[in-house]
């Protein structure tokens, strides 16, 4: 008798949880794509420093190695060959984050527009220092 009076009880209760359950769900499918889809804004950053980067992806990668490793006869090596671009200090830029590599592309009126590679985890750094 207990057992069936509990029943009874929990019943409308698990009833009443999985109808607001699926009124949540029919709601949110029915208005999912009632948003405006976010505009991506690139917002001009300008360094207190010059920002070495290259056009290609391995070499930015080998020439933060050696400049962790404190290697200058690499990072000479590769300014050298001129695998490796200075962005001047003060240029106006966005920097298009990514998981392994973030792609920098110049602003600047003056020069034609750059576009390289710097390694992705060394963005937060690079943003911490850029003028507010």
């Amino acid at each position: 008798m207990r057992t069936r009076t509990i029943l009874l009880l929990l019943t409308p209760a698990v009833a009443l949880i999985a109808a607001a359950a699926g009124v949540f769900l029919l709601h949110r499918h029915l208005h999912a794509r009632d948003g405006v889809p976010a505009k991506a804004t690139t917002q001009l950053t300008r360094l207190p420093f010059a920002l070495p980067c290259s056009v290609n992806t391995a070499d930015a990668s080998l020439f933060y190695a050696a400049l962790r490793r404190g290697d200058r006869a690499e990072v000479t090596k590769m300014f050298a060959a001129d695998k490796i671009q200075l962005i001047r200090k003060d240029t106006p830029l966005s920097i298009s984050p990514g998981s392994l590599f973030a792609m920098v592309t110049t602003e600047d009126d003056k020069q034609a527009p750059i576009s390289c590679f710097i390694p992705g985890d060394v963005v937060p750094a690079i943003e911490r220092k850029a003028y507010k």
